[in-house]
C-alpha cells in the first residue's frame, strides 16, 4: 500500500468518483456540511485518508470528494492506493466514528447529548432495544433534521436534572430519547412520568408503576453496561404502558420472553 499526500482539485475528485463501483448511502446534510468547512478554509487534514483499491476504485472518501466538488475548492489530504478490496466492511470512517463531532460541526449546541440521545432514538426506532445499532454520523444528521423536538427534550431534561439530586438521573441520552417519544403520544403525562420518576414529585403511592421503577433503577446503581441501559430502557417502557393504563404494580420485571416496544407505548392507551 502506497500512501501520498496530494492536493486534491474539484475536476479531480471527479475523475476519482467515477471509478466508484459500489454505491452507498451519502448524506446531502453532511456533503455540504463539509462543503460550508471547505468554503470557510476551516476544513483541515485529520489524517484520514481517501481509500483506492488495487484496481483503482474510491472505496472510502465519497463525502469528502463531494464535498470538493461542491465547494469548488482543493483539498491537500492522504491518499492511499493499493488497499484491499476486501478492506471495505471492515472500514470506520471518520464520520461514522465521531458522531457528536459531525453536529458540533453543524452547529449543534450542546453535541455530545444530542448525539447520545439521537443514537437511542434511532434504536429504539428500528426496534433495537438492545441498543447494538451501529449509527454513523450522516444517519445522526439525518435523525436530527427529522426530530426537532430532541432540542426541546434536552432542555427539560436539563432543568430536571438541575432540580434532582437523584442518581436515577443516569443513561441520559436514553432517558432524552424516551422522554421524546413519549411526549408524541402525550407532553403532560411525559412530564408528570419523568418528573415522578425523578424526584418522586405525584407518586400515587406504593402501587404506582412509576415508584415501581424508582426502586428497581436503585439496585441497578453503578451499572453502566450496555446490558444495563437496555434493562433500564424496557423497565422504563414497561412502567410507562402500566402507568398510563392506569394499572397497580409494586414490583416490576421484565421477563427473558417479554419486550415492551414502541409499539406498546403508541398502544398503550
Amino acid at each position: 500500500m502506497d500512501v501520498k499526500v496530494m492536493r486534491i482539485t474539484p475536476r479531480m475528485a471527479e475523475r476519482m468518483l467515477e471509478s466508484i463501483e459500489i454505491n452507498r448511502s451519502v448524506s446531502r446534510r453532511w456533503v455540504s456540511a463539509l462543503a460550508d468547512q471547505m468554503t470557510a478554509g476551516e476544513w483541515s487534514e485529520t489524517g484520514e485518508t481517501i481509500k483506492i483499491d488495487e484496481d483503482g476504485h474510491v472505496i472510502d472518501g465519497e463525502h469528502r470528494l463531494r464535498a470538493v466538488i461542491q465547494s469548488g475548492t482543493t483539498i491537500k489530504t492522504l491518499v492511499a492506493y493499493g488497499v484491499q478490496a476486501s478492506a471495505r466492511s471492515k472500514m470506520d470512517t471518520g464520520y461514522k466514528r465521531s458522531g457528536h463531532h459531525a453536529l458540533h460541526l453543524l452547529g449543534v449546541k450542546n453535541a455530545a447529548a444530542v448525539s447520545a440521545a439521537l443514537r437511542a432514538l434511532v434504536c429504539m426506532q428500528r426496534g433495537d432495544m438492545v441498543l447494538a445499532t451501529a449509527t454513523p454520523s450522516y444517519q445522526l444528521i439525518d435523525a436530527l433534521h427529522q426530530t426537532p423536538g430532541i432540542h426541546d427534550a434536552l432542555r427539560f431534561f436539563g432543568r430536571l436534572s438541575k432540580a434532582s439530586a437523584s442518581s436515577k438521573m443516569r443513561f441520559h441520552g436514553l432517558c432524552v430519547a424516551l422522554y421524546y417519544l413519549m411526549s408524541q403520544e402525550d407532553a403532560d403525562d411525559a412530564q408528570a412520568f419523568w418528573v415522578a420518576y425523578a424526584n418522586g414529585i405525584g407518586l400515587e403511592g406504593y402501587s404506582d408503576p412509576r415508584f415501581a421503577l424508582r426502586d428497581k433503577v436503585a439496585h441497578m446503581e453503578g451499572d453502566a453496561s450496555r446490558e444495563a441501559r437496555s434493562k433500564f430502557l424496557l423497565l422504563c417502557i414497561k412502567a410507562w404502558n402500566l402507568w398510563r393504563q392506569r394499572k397497580p404494580c409494586r414490583v416490576l420485571r421484565v421477563g427473558k420472553k417479554e419486550t415492551p416496544t414502541l409499539v406498546a407505548l403508541r398502544e398503550a392507551m
